[in-house]
């Protein structure tokens, strides 16, 4: 039910996509389900938004169809701030308690795993400002050294914590196909033989277990 409402939004610019709050009013007051709480609605959107695939028509002009009524429309009040906040996961798990997928925070960057995994390079990790930047050059020089300061450390750590050789660091800029307009880092530990290409043709949805996991291993590597 909720994928299909996410699915749809797929097709629409973020700041045209339906808010967590208006999902979770919908649930609420058009299916009755009272029992289900905010946080829980927040957490599975903010796993299952960025890996469902977009419709064939994605950003086309939608604006016939934004006049129309919609029971799960956005409140007019959140649409200044959704894709700062309530629409970008990453700025939902920046902002958010969810300690056991951070890798380490400070106050202007975070670490975390990547929501996508390679198969054959376990370990991808993204490294973003906790503000909504949407692209490397938008970033200020101070938040600029802090987010390649944390990149350093990471490649640093990726031999301890998954037997990695070397690693890969890369990094887009709304490139044709990107979903998730918040600036991240890519850092990818790499191992002989891996057929490691960009962009990862072959890549699998990382369960929240598995998430923690890598972060998990990363915490102890850097000590």
């Amino acid at each position: 039910m909720i994928d299909d409402l996410l699915h749809a939004d797929r097709g629409k610019r973020p700041q045209h996509r339906r808010t967590i709050k208006a999902i979770h009013e919908w649930l609420v007051t058009q299916h009755g389900a009272t029992g289900i709480s905010y946080s829980t609605v927040r957490d599975y959107v903010t796993d299952r938004r960025p890996i469902l695939p977009p419709p064939a028509d994605a950003f086309m002009d939608h604006s016939a169809h934004e006049q129309r009524s919609d029971a799960v429309r956005q409140d007019p009040r959140d649409e200044a701030c959704a894709s700062a906040n309530d629409d970008c996961p990453f700025c939902l798990i920046g902002a958010g308690p969810d300690q056991d997928i951070v890798v380490f925070r400070t106050g202007s960057i975070f670490v975390i795993p990547a929501l996508r995994q390679r198969p054959a390079n376990p370990g991808q990790v993204i490294v973003l400002p906790v503000d909504h930047v949407t692209a490397l050059h938008k970033a200020g020089p101070a938040l600029l050294t802090e987010l390649f300061n944390a990149v350093t450390r990471i490649t640093a750590a990726m031999p301890a914590a998954f037997d990695a050789p070397g690693s890969t660091v890369f990094q887009n800029n709304n490139t044709p196909g990107q979903s998730l307009p918040h600036l991240h880092i890519h850092v990818v530990p790499r191992f002989a033989g891996d057929g490691f290409v960009i962009p990862g043709l072959a890549t699998e949805p990382a369960s929240r277990r598995l998430r923690a996991g890598i972060a998990g291993r990363l915490r102890q590597a850097l000590g």
